[in-house]
């Protein structure tokens, strides 16, 4: 209604939204308005106390946050740092797990794939065979020894097109 002159005239609620109006009589106490385009506006009401604005990528709805019970847990945060996973193959992918495991049968050379920047996972690996990590690999410390347990924490420090990680290797006392 905006740069709108009224002289003598009645207004007739609703307002349309055409005519700059909400196209309601009135708005829902405590509830969120959501825009309609060109039809009247809509409403969100809170719905259960805890419950968080929420939206599908269509509608907006009152539901349980993502949380849920409002604790925190690695399992809600990471679940891939739950648990160890034992290397099936020879690619080992950052977003699988935080910790794995794998016996050297032969001479290993180990591929990665989805690097996640700033995460650290360790590699526990026996096995009196030689092993070698991906061109990215940066060993800072250490060296394997095939003939003990090897505790080997790999810290990826870029994950873009020229992915590098650091790595420590010690050995089981």
């Amino acid at each position: 209604m905006a740069n709108t002159t009224f002289t003598n005239r009645k207004i007739t609620v609703p307002i349309t939204p055409a005519n700059g109006g909400t196209g309601r009589k009135s708005l829902t106490d405590k509830a969120v308005i959501v825009g309609a385009g060109t039809g009247k506006v809509n409403f969100v009401e809170p719905g259960t106390s805890g419950n968080a604005l929420t939206s599908d990528g269509i509608n907006w709805t009152s539901a349980t946050s993502a949380v849920g019970d409002g604790t925190i847990s690695y399992l809600k945060l990471a679940p891939d740092l739950v648990d160890s996973l034992a290397i099936p193959a020879l690619n080992i992918d950052w977003s699988s797990d935080s910790v794995f495991t794998k016996t050297l049968t032969g001479s290993t050379t180990f591929t990665f794939s989805n690097y996640q920047l700033n995460k650290t996972i360790t590699l526990i690996i026996t096995g009196d065979y030689a092993l070698n990590f991906p061109a990215t690999v940066r060993t800072i410390l250490g060296d394997y020894d095939g003939t003990v347990s090897n505790y080997i924490t790999l810290h990826c420090i870029k994950a873009t097109a020229t992915e590098e990680v650091l790595c420590i290797i010690n050995q089981e006392a």
